[in-house]
């Protein structure tokens, strides 16, 4: 399941608005380089923005104050949210369902459902499953969704351990069940 169209679009907006925002005041940016020209950034910049963004997440809060006359009750809500639960981890990405993806931290073995942004996640992780990626899951309108950016690994699951994953996802949704709101 992905966003609605109107859902996505204003995710996105918001949140390339909030990461140039981080690129800006990380002089990650090279001087002249407008919100506009931001959608054409390689993406190792936008990655690196992001990185910086969780590692320093009062920057959420910098980025409502300046913002403020800019942004409505809801996106500041919303940029709240996202600062206080967030979750950037590595995850397995374990199994697409008719509702969401299922994504499991690696560390804290919490199950995870997590709605698709624009593209099915069949188009966006095309690795077979299960595998493992680095990402940030945001609240979003009581879901969950992904930040558009995935790490990858440069391995492939061998027997062993798919069967471990598929235990880790049966022991991990029988004690958690599936998480759907953060």
């Amino acid at each position: 399941m992905r966003l609605p169209p109107k859902e996505y679009e204003q995710f996105s907006q918001l949140y390339n608005r909030l990461l140039y925002f981080c690129a800006e005041k990380a002089d990650i940016l090279a001087e002249g380089i407008t919100l506009k020209d931001w959608g054409w950034m390689p993406w190792e910049a936008k990655l690196d923005t992001r990185n910086h963004l969780y590692e320093n997440p009062f920057m959420f809060y910098q980025f409502v104050e300046e913002s403020r006359p800019r942004l409505s009750e809801e996106e500041r809500e919303i940029i709240f949210d996202f600062q206080q639960s967030f979750v950037k981890s590595d995850f397995y990405v374990v199994n697409y369902g008719a509702k969401h993806a299922i994504f499991i931290s690696s560390k804290e073995h919490v199950p995870y459902g997590v709605l698709a942004l624009n593209r099915p996640f069949e188009e966006v992780i095309t690795e077979k499953l299960p595998t493992i990626i680095i990402t940030v899951l945001l609240p979003w309108k009581g879901k969950i969704i992904f930040d558009g950016m995935i790490e990858r690994f440069a391995i492939v699951f061998g027997s062993g351990i798919n069967s471990s994953v598929r235990r880790l996802y049966t022991k991990a949704t029988a004690e958690h069940g599936i998480i759907t709101s953060i």
